[in-house]
C-alpha cells in the first residue's frame, strides 16, 4: 500500500514500476497517485484511487503502461476498469464483493499478497486478495464502561458473510450485553 504526500509530482509513486500495488489517498502539487519520470512506465494489477493535488482528483500523469489496473479516468490498455474498487476502512483490503477480485493477470502476480495469502488464479487487482475468510482489519480498543465495565469498541472484520464470534474470559464464553 502506498500512501504519502509529496511537495513535487507523484505523491504515490514517481517513476517506479508497479505490481499488485493500491495507490490511494496520495497528495501532491502534480499527479497525486502516480506519474513517470519521462520513460514509459508498467502499471500492472493494481488499484489508484482517491489521490488528489489541490482541489481535485488526479490519479496519474505522464507515460504509464495501464493493465488489469482499477482507476479514474479509464486508461488505456487491457483488462482496466473504472469503478468503485470498494475498498475496506483501511484503504487497502478489498470487499469479498469489490469488482477487483479475480480482475487481475496471473502473468504478472507473484509471491503473495499485503496479508501473506497466496494470489488466486486470476488474481485480485490491488495489494490484497481478499479470499473470503475472516479477516481481522481493526483490532477492538478496549475502554472503561459505565459500572466498572469494560467495553470493546472499533473492531472491524470482512469476510464472507454471515461472520460470528465470541468473547472469552479465563476459557469461558462471555454472554450479556
Amino acid at each position: 500500500r502506498i500512501a504519502s504526500a509529496s511537495a513535487g509530482s507523484g505523491g504515490g509513486v514517481a517513476g517506479g514500476a508497479l505490481t499488485n500495488c493500491s495507490v490511494v489517498g496520495n497528495f501532491a502539487r502534480s499527479a497525486g497517485g502516480v506519474t513517470s519520470d519521462g520513460a514509459t512506465v508498467p502499471v500492472m494489477n493494481c488499484i489508484v484511487v482517491s489521490n488528489s493535488v489541490s482541489s481535485s482528483q488526479t490519479n496519474y500523469s505522464g507515460t504509464l503502461l495501464f493493465r488489469y489496473t482499477c482507476t479514474t479516468p479509464l486508461p488505456a490498455g487491457t483488462g482496466n476498469i473504472a469503478t468503485n474498487a470498494q475498498l475496506l476502512l483501511d484503504n487497502y483490503h478489498i470487499a469479498y464483493t469489490s469488482p477487483c477480485r479475480g480482475a487481475g493477470s496471473a502473468a504478472s502476480a507473484a509471491g503473495t499478497d499485503i496479508d501473506g495469502q497466496p494470489w488466486s488464479s486470476p488474481p485480485s487487482m490491488g495489494c490484497d486478495e481478499n479470499a473470503g475468510e475472516p479477516f481481522i482489519i481493526a483490532q477492538p480498543k478496549i475502554a472503561p464502561g459505565p459500572l466498572g465495565q469494560l467495553q470493546f469498541l472499533g473492531a472491524a472484520v470482512t469476510g464472507i458473510n454471515p461472520i460470528s464470534f465470541f468473547w472469552l474470559k479465563d476459557g469461558n464464553t462471555l454472554s450479556g450485553s
